[in-house]
């Protein structure tokens, strides 16, 4: 029983992602609102990238995504054309959010500690109140 109570006592929150100064470079993303949320929206230049959600976390009243975008493979061929990847979020539609994002390779883990940069900010939708 002590030993539970130390254990639940000692666990806290993940740290905060670390954000750097600087600009994005990856594909265009964009934050889509839908009725039941908000939705990440990359366009990617070709085949091969990847868009993942790591983490979504409440901020001084507006909620940050976290994302990383994964380069794709250059040992292989894809297609030249624009594809659009959506990712689902948690952040409700009547909520702000800004949107942090890292560019790894594509043989990058996801654990990788590479710092996140700010890409853009959404206002909540119109007519509703948080």
């Amino acid at each position: 029983m002590v030993i539970a109570s130390l254990l639940i006592g000692c666990y806290g929150p993940p740290p905060a992602p670390r954000i750097a100064s600087g600009h994005y470079s990856g594909p265009p993303i964009s934050l889509e609102r839908t009725p039941d949320g908000a939705m990440v929206v990359m366009k990617a230049p070709g085949g091969g990238w990847q868009v993942m959600v790591d983490r979504v976390s409440e901020v001084y009243g507006k909620q940050n995504v976290y994302i990383s975008v994964r380069r794709p493979n250059p040992k292989v061929s894809y297609a030249t054309r624009v594809v659009e990847q959506r990712a689902l979020t948690t952040v409700p539609s009547r909520t702000p959010a800004g949107i942090y994002a890292r560019v790894l390779p594509f043989d990058a883990s996801r654990s990788d500690d590479g710092a996140y940069v700010f890409v853009t900010e959404a206002a909540a939708v119109a007519g509703e109140s948080r």
